[in-house]
């Protein structure tokens, strides 16, 4: 027998290692790779080749991988099947044996089938499926995969655990509301969730499916996860758990809170813009809106820009000292009239208006208001550059000059925005623009808050017309800009009248005007001589503009003579004269002679008694400025509102039921307010039934206008009841009804209209009245301008609530019955009008004494009762001045310039010093029989300035002697005189 192995080795045997044995074969011991491959086992009988073949391989013990392919832990509900399939990866020519170790293998609870299966190139792999059907509890436990292959051995384990029933615990991982901010990346909202079987999830915010609401929701098993945070992911977020098989249902609901750093509105405009000019003395009003969660607190710095900086800058001002907190009652910077936050909600959104109101501008700085919640912080710099320029940047020509005069011209620019400034002329050179410099930035004058440049040209020709233009450069842009001045030089003209004087007559009492205009090149100079002796402007002589007319107010016998103009410029003069005649006499016949010394006796009796008057009320203010009401009041010491909500109103004194009140006609119709005619029925406790005026708002009147028809009434009950004012009466104010104030009801009208209508019949005394004809034509109540009506309320800076109504001063504006047609046929005397003028004197007194200030006295304010009784009405309440032609517009409000004192109209103060002023015009417009005061005069700047000079009105025609002292007394320069 011979053992081959392909292709041509035999093996021999040796005994040792390869050995025969007759009853096994051939036996190798400790084969190697030498004996791998294909044996051949030979041998011949009888002459025939018998052979058998050998196929030898190499068997390994590698176990490569072994898995249960269920997860662990394997959960099943009772009554289920397990189904365990565990794997193991071999190499090749490798066997394995493959058991089970569980809990109940004794009882032989499960089935196990085992097949090879996938065989690859290089690995084999073999399953072993466990399976137990109906698992009960006592099938829980541990569950092993042994695999052994020689000497190698591996093993894997899961956990099997077995439930009674489906069931979902969920709780909160943290607490049920959470903190993000906006602006994060993304943010997980997740729970503590404990079931089985696996449950649906759905994720609800605010009741809606989060899927619906924005893609930047994604659900990761039972997380909800929301990328790129912003505000709106705020809410509540409701995660739904559902086994709908077992019907098992649970539901959590965290609330997401999500903070956002504040945001300033303003800061991304401003950012954009040139710094903001604010004019000198304004009042400005500084806001930031503001949005944040939570809600940041809003506060305002302030950093002061150096003014000796000559070439200060928005950057030198942002370095300087270190912020300064503001508050309405610090002294920092500029005054600060109040700091005040309004919480809104707008576009969805609970925004903060931080407002900060600077009452007087006068510094030039930094205002910053600064934003801070648990977020961040944001500030927003406010650039507050006071300028005393217009627009910041102004050119003027002092005048248009004339050949052989200077030029002078001016360019101021605020420092804070321009700098290198300079004045160049612009010539054309063949069709080409060139700027020729004629001064330089260092010839400027700097100021706190301005750079003035100033250019003077000596003795100019007509050479030097043309195109004059300041340049300066923007700081922020660092554009150039210009302002340009055309020059036009004009040659010399001598003067030349337009008209001459002429000779002409004028009665005595009346007003007379000489024209004398004239041109010329420069504008001549007007001068005005009577009787050769040059005339100034007085009491009575009244130079209009550029002194081109003469207004001579009710001339007088000694106003007689030649007056004539001279008009005079470099080039010459040129004059004209005429005669004024007066015609007329001031001799009175000797009942007249006796008449009037009568009335002078008694105007003098009158003097006397206003002189005390005056000076009782001319006492220091020390003595008066303890206790002043509302209007009335002091508000520098107490604020208006207060001090209106500390006066008293007594309704068991007041209170007048509204059944008894029977309402009538409309007399007038304001904003908010309306003044209707009444009926009181027992009004004052008074059996009959008496017509009364009555205050009411309008419907959808506001709690603001509410509040100021009560303060009124809280004032008419403070200052009680005189003769010579319009008395309050009652009050309803108990709910159920509107609020009505009811007053005394004045059918004659106001006194101006009155003594207008008067004219025609008016008489020094009595006996020659006697001897007049009534006229049988009907009088108004009221002259055509009192059938428009009028609102009551003042709306200057300084006044306070207004009253809102409009309203007749008559509180009347139709025909009233025979007794007043009677009353208005009548004629009136010197008698009555120095009557009235008492009769105010102790109205005013005794306002006065009730610590009120009228603020308003005119006879459009005095009012006509029953037996000639005048009563003062509109005292410290607020007027409506828009359509009355009395008042004119200075600056932003509309004030009664011919009525008021200096001190009110340049420094606002308002005192009984200045309603004695006013009460010296109410007397020129009585005895003036309703006269406008000051004829003539144009109301504008320049008549403030004469007025501060001292001029004052001449008599009126019916005054005498002693009442035209007693005006000037009123009028003296120095209030305390």
């Amino acid at each position: 027998v011979t053992l081959k192995k392909f292709p041509l080795d035999t093996l021999i045997p040796d005994g040792k290692r390869i050995s025969w044995d007759s009853r096994k074969g051939f036996i190798i011991a400790n084969a190697t790779y030498r004996e791998i491959g294909l044996l051949t086992c030979e041998t011949t009988v009888n002459g025939h080749l018998y052979k058998s073949n050998y196929l030898t391989h190499r068997q390994t013990n590698t176990i490569q991988d072994v898995q249960i392919s269920t997860p662990s832990p394997v959960k099943l509900l009772r009554g289920h099947t397990l189904t365990l399939n565990c794997t193991a990866t071999t190499a090749l020519n490798t066997r394995v044996q493959m058991t089970w170790k569980y809990p109940g293998k004794t009882k032989k609870r499960a089935s196990i089938r085992q097949r090879i299966g996938q065989r690859t190139s290089v690995a084999i792999v073999f399953y072993s499926v466990l399976t137990i059907d109906k698992v009960q509890n006592r099938d829980k436990g541990l569950y092993t995969c042994n695999v052994k292959s020689g000497p190698s051995f591996k093993s894997v384990n899961t956990s099997v655990h077995i439930y009674d029933k489906a069931f979902i615990k969920v709780k909160h991982r943290k607490q049920h509301v959470l903190e993000t901010t906006a602006g994060k990346r993304s943010y997980r909202l997740s729970a503590k969730v404990k079931a089985f079987p696996s449950p649906e999830v759905l994720w609800l915010k605010d009741g809606f499916p989060v899927t619906e609401k924005s893609p930047r929701y994604l659900v990761h098993g039972y997380a909800l996860i929301i990328k790129d945070v912003t505000a709106e992911d705020a809410g509540d977020y409701t995660v739904l758990l559902a086994i709908k098989q077992y019907g098992v249902f649970q539901n959590l609901t965290t609330t997401l809170i999500v903070n956002v750093k504040p945001q300033i509105y303003e800061k991304a405009v401003s950012s954009f813009l040139d710094p903001t000019l604010y004019l000198l003395g304004s009042r400005q009003i500084l806001t930031c809106t503001i949005y944040g969660i939570p809600q940041p607190t809003v506060t305002w710095y302030w950093r002061p820009c150096n003014h000796s900086h000559s070439k200060a800058r928005y950057d030198f001002c942002s370095n300087n000292e270190e912020s300064l907190i503001l508050d309405p009652d610090s002294n920092l910077g500029n005054r600060i009239e109040s700091i005040t936050q309004r919480t809104a909600v707008i576009e969805g959104k609970n925004k903060t208006a931080s407002t900060l109101v600077v009452a007087d501008s006068r510094i030039s700085g930094i205002y910053s208001c600064m934003a801070s919640n648990k977020v961040g912080a944001v500030e927003r710099n406010i650039s507050f550059y006071v300028t005393d320029v217009p627009n910041g940047f102004h050119v003027n020509l002092e005048k248009m000059p004339t050949e052989g005069e200077d030029l002078k011209l001016s360019c101021t620019v605020n420092k804070f925005l321009y700098r290198d400034i300079t004045w160049i002329l612009l010539r054309t050179v063949k069709n080409r623009t060139m700027h020729h410099s004629i001064s330089k930035q260092k010839m400027a004058i700097t100021k706190e808050n301005s750079i003035t440049l100033n250019v003077t040209i000596k003795n100019v020709s007509l050479e030097d017309s043309g195109t004059y233009a300041c340049r300066a450069r923007n700081i922020y842009t660092g554009e150039e800009i210009l302002q340009k001045k055309e020059v036009t030089i004009r040659d010399q003209e001598a003067p030349h009248l337009l008209r001459n004087l002429s000779d002409h007559t004028v009665a005595i009492s009346s007003s007379t005007t000489l024209d004398c205009h004239a041109t010329g090149v420069p504008e001549p100079q007007i001068t005005w001589f009577k009787n050769n002796h040059k005339i100034q402007q007085e009491p009575g002589i009244i130079l209009g503009p550029g002194s081109s007319t003469l207004f001579i107010e009710r001339v007088t016998e000694e106003d007689e003579g030649v007056y004539h103009c001279k008009a005079t410029n470099q080039k010459g003069s040129v004059e004209s004269s005429a005669y004024l005649t007066v015609q007329g006499t001031s001799d009175k016949s000797n009942l007249e002679l006796i008449t009037l010394t009568c009335t002078c006796v008694a105007a003098t009796l009158f003097w006397l008694l206003l002189t005390l008057f005056i000076r009782k009320l001319k006492r220091s203010s020390s003595e008066i400025k303890t206790d002043y009401l509302s209007i009335i009041m002091d508000p520098d010491e107490v604020p208006l509102d207060e001090q209106c909500e500390r006066l008293p109103y007594d309704a068991s004194k007041w209170e007048f039921a509204r059944e008894r009140l029977k309402l009538g006609k409309s007399l007038g119709r304001g904003a908010f307010g309306k003044v209707v005619q009444a009926s009181a029925f027992g009004i004052k406790k008074s059996p009959t039934c008496r017509t009364v005026a009555v205050k009411m708002l309008k419907e959808g009147a506001t709690a603001s206008e509410y509040k100021a028809l009560m303060t009124e009434l809280k004032i008419l009950t403070h200052i009680g009841h005189h003769l010579n004012v319009v008395n309050l009466l009652g009050a309803c104010t108990k709910q159920g009804g509107p609020l009505m104030v009811i007053v005394e009801y004045c059918k004659y009208g106001n006194l101006s209209n009155y003594l207008k209508s008067k004219r025609d019949l008016f008489f020094l005394n009595k006996d020659a009245a006697l001897h007049v004809e009534p006229k049988t034509e009907k009088m108004e109540p009221d002259l055509e301008q009192d059938k428009k009506p009028r609102l009551d309320s003042v709306t200057s800076s300084e006044s306070f609530a207004s009253s809102g109504f409009q309203e007749d001063k008559s509180l009347s504006d139709v025909e009233e019955e025979e007794d007043s047609d009677d009353f208005y046929k009548q004629p009136i005397t010197m008698e009555d009008l120095i009557s009235y003028s008492f009769q105010v004197a102790r109205g005013m007194e005794f306002l006065s004494s009730r610590k009120c200030i009228h603020r308003d006295l005119a006879a459009r304010n005095i009012l006509l009762s029953e037996n000639n009784v005048v009563k003062i009405c509109d005292f410290g309440l607020a007027r409506d001045i828009y359509k009355n032609p009395d008042y004119v517009r200075k600056g932003d409000t509309r004030l009664p310039l011919k009525w008021m004192a200096p001190e009110s109209i340049f420094d606002k103060i308002y005192s009984t010093k200045s309603d004695v002023w006013s009460y010296g015009v109410l007397l020129w417009e009585i005895f003036s029989l309703g006269g406008s005061p000051y004829p003539g005069v144009q109301m504008d700047e320049d008549f403030c300035s004469r007025l501060k000079e001292g001029m004052r009105m001449r008599a009126p025609q019916y005054a005498t002697p002693e009442i035209y002292q007693i005006m000037l007394d009123c009028w003296h320069k120095d209030p305390k005189e």
